[in-house]
């Protein structure tokens, strides 16, 4: 990472940020070298990528090509207007936001057990208030479904996390800015302002 003001390692921020994310978008390259990405469903665990599909599908016939692909996942935070930092200078215009990259190899799950656990801490991310039956393979209500589902983990071997906040301003320019997105005042702004405080 080129600005390494922005990186982050701590595993415990990486989490928070995956366990929050809605979507990150997993994308493959193809014997012809022609590049696919797509938006999935997925959570983090151990330091991997678990994600399921459908048992066919473009996304199903690249993999089962080429295995090795790279996911990335962003949570957007506050559009910064150029004018907060600067009336004249188009240019001073962000965005903050934090991401993790990651790169590695697709392996399918195949082990049962395995399957619907995993399956199953999918579940508590997307819809942690319960409701449901957990997922069992001898329970007749998922027996073909967990046939008809393809899991996936994306074991990583690269791990890249980048927390864009204005780092690289100074703690009076921050101040400054800190104070217009009061002024603006949206929900947004103030998670955006807990996160630039967090690295002032």
């Amino acid at each position: 990472m080129r600005r390494k003001e922005f990186e982050i390692f701590d595993a415990k921020e990486i989490q928070e940020l995956l366990d929050s994310c809605e979507y990150g978008v997993l994308s493959l390259v193809d014997l012809n070298n022609k590049p696919y990405s797509v938006p999935i469903s997925f959570f983090y665990y151990e330091n991997n990528i678990y994600f399921h599909s459908a048992t066919n599908g473009k996304k199903i016939d690249i993999i089962k090509k080429n295995p090795y692909a790279c996911f990335v996942a962003v949570k957007p935070y506050a559009f910064l207007p150029s004018y907060f930092k600067n009336e004249k200078v188009a240019c001073f215009a962000g965005q903050a936001y934090a991401s993790v990259y990651f790169e590695g190899k697709i392996n399918e799950i195949n082990d049962k057990a395995k399957k619907c656990e995993y399956l199953n801490n999918l579940m508590k991310k997307y819809q942690p208030e319960g409701g449901y039956d957990p997922i069992e393979y001898e329970n007749v209500n998922y027996a073909k479904t967990i046939e008809n589902v393809v899991l996936f983990q994306l074991k990583t071997s690269y791990v890249s996390a980048k927390f864009k906040f204005e780092q690289h301003r100074s703690h009076e320019n921050n101040k400054n800015l800190i104070s217009k997105l009061r002024i603006r005042g949206s929900k947004i702004d103030e998670e955006t302002i807990k996160m630039i405080e967090k690295f002032l």
